[in-house]
Parts: structure tokens; C-alpha cells; sequence
């Protein structure tokens, strides 16, 4: 497939799935079998086998043609990895848009939860989570502070590393502004080292946006800037080497997967359907 030979072709679009295309490209780099064979069972067999069961997708969905302007595989694999992360609370579908909706689950899993909502994205941690269903390896997600906790985790992982990053700030400049960060996600596909360290960026906004070129690549300095913020006060946030049930912050689990859920039971039940 076009995306093993060339991942930095994947492309989210329109949608607001920047957050499994990154997932799509880690696989697709790290596990070409794996990747391909996502899609030929997605597609063939109507289900993605999961450490945690198989779930049933809905093959016509999958392969609907939409206005995001993403490739027949990246439309696969995006809707069918974000129904497998959400099924059986919700069930993502995609729409004519490309950005997709979350109808009520199954009525045994989704606290009572029965009005549809938009989807508005995922947390890095639900990341760690769809990743280790699909492949059974475990990741973690660690915050990033400054150009040392950049370079550790970088170094733990190795590259390609999924990154959380400020989509409005530059060097990525999208519009409008947000305050709220980190907004987007984006993989570190190399280093090059030197005065100052320099990090290749791949981005899923089309080839005219990455910073995967040595002219291009991003200083450590600016990429932690862009993610602590003007005030220094926030964190950039990476998927590395640990228990994907964990968020861990300064080497400590700060957090599980419960507080994950109840995060996302708030995020989308209490906020957007249940006020």
C-alpha cells in the first residue's frame, strides 16, 4: 500500500482526526503487516481484531465517500480505529463532512448515555489506548516540559514519536487561535543532532506543511515554546515506552484509565449532551 511506501502522505483533512492518522502513520512505519492488514480485515471482514475482542464495523461507513479530501485507506483505518477506541460506550461513524459523529453504544455500556454528539477529538492518552488495542503494545503518555524532558523521551521511544503540540502556535500557525493546548498531534520522525538540536516533523495537513526536511526541522527550543505556551505554563505531552493505562508525570503515574473515562464520559456525555 501507498502509505507504508510513503507515510508522509497520510493525511487527516478536514476531520478531526489528527489523532489516529498519527497512529496510521506509527503503524504504517513501525508494523507495515499490521497496518495493511487493518484495513484488508476492516474492509474484507467487516471487524478489527483487538486485544480486547473483536468489534463489528460497519464496512459500507467505512468506505463512504466524503469532502475531507483523505484517501480511501486513511478513511478506512481513521473511522474504524476511532469506533474500536469508543465501541462499546459509542459508536463513531463517519459523515458526509468527514468529521463524524458519536451515536449511543451498546445500552449495557453507555451509561445511559443515548443523545448523539459531535466528535471533537482524543486525548494522547486515548491514543495509548486505541494503539494498544489494535497492536497489544503498550505506551504511555508522559508530559513534556522543557528541551531535557524533549530529548529523554525522545531517546526512551526513539522515533517515530507521537508528540502533542500546539496547532495555532507557530511553526505550525493554524487559525484561529486557541489558548487551549495541546490541540493537535503531530510525529517526530528524526533528530538531527547539534547546536541547536533540530527534530523532523511530520504533520498530517499535507506535504506543504510538514518540517520533515533539514531546512525545515524545528529547533528544540521552538518546539518547546510552541508547547509550554507565552507564559511557560503548559506541557507538550508524547507517547513512550510504559503502561498504557498510565499517564505519567516527572517518572510517576499521575493518573489511570479510570480517569480517563470519567474524563470522557464528562467530555462527551455531561458536556455535549447531557446539561
Amino acid at each position: 500500500m501507498r502509505h507504508v511506501a510513503a507515510p508522509e502522505d497520510i493525511y487527516q483533512g478536514t476531520t478531526e482526526s489528527c489523532n489516529v492518522s498519527v497512529i496510521e502513520r506509527d503503524l504504517a512505519m513501525t508494523n507495515p503487516g499490521k497496518y495493511v492488514d487493518i484495513v484488508r480485515q476492516a474492509v474484507s471482514e467487516g471487524v478489527m481484531h483487538t486485544v480486547k475482542g473483536d468489534v463489528k464495523l460497519d464496512v459500507h461507513n467505512l468506505k463512504m465517500r466524503d469532502s475531507s479530501g483523505r484517501d480511501l485507506a486513511g478513511r478506512i483505518f481513521q473511522t474504524a480505529a476511532l469506533h474500536a477506541e469508543f465501541w462499546p460506550t459509542k459508536n463513531f461513524e463517519n459523515t458526509p463532512d468527514g468529521i463524524g459523529r458519536l451515536l449511543p453504544g451498546d445500552k449495557a455500556h453507555n451509561k445511559g448515555s443515548d443523545n448523539e454528539v459531535p466528535f471533537t477529538g482524543l486525548l494522547p492518552a486515548e491514543l495509548a489506548d486505541i494503539r494498544y488495542k489494535m497492536t497489544g503494545l503498550e505506551k504511555a503518555t508522559t508530559f513534556i516540559h522543557n528541551e531535557r524532558e524533549l530529548k529523554d523521551a525522545c531517546n526512551k521511544n526513539g522515533v517515530p514519536m507521537t508528540m502533542a503540540v500546539d496547532a495555532t502556535a507557530p511553526p505550525f500557525n493554524a487559525s484561529p487561535h486557541s489558548d487551549h493546548r495541546p490541540n493537535h498531534v503531530v510525529t517526530i520522525v528524526g533528530v538531527i543532532e547539534g547546536q541547536p538540536r533540530k527534530y523532523l516533523i511530520q504533520n498530517q495537513w499535507g506535504m506543504k506543511n510538514d518540517h520533515s526536511t533539514p531546512d525545515t526541522a524545528v529547533s528544540e527550543s521552538d518546539l518547546i515554546k510552541n508547547m509550554t505556551g507565552p507564559e511557560g505554563d503548559a506541557a507538550g505531552e508524547a507517547l513512550v515506552p510504559g503502561d498504557h493505562t498510565r499517564v505519567i508525570a516527572n517518572g510517576n503515574a499521575v493518573a489511570d484509565y479510570n480517569f480517563l473515562e470519567d474524563q470522557r464520559h464528562k467530555r462527551y456525555d455531561l458536556e455535549l449532551g447531557k446539561h
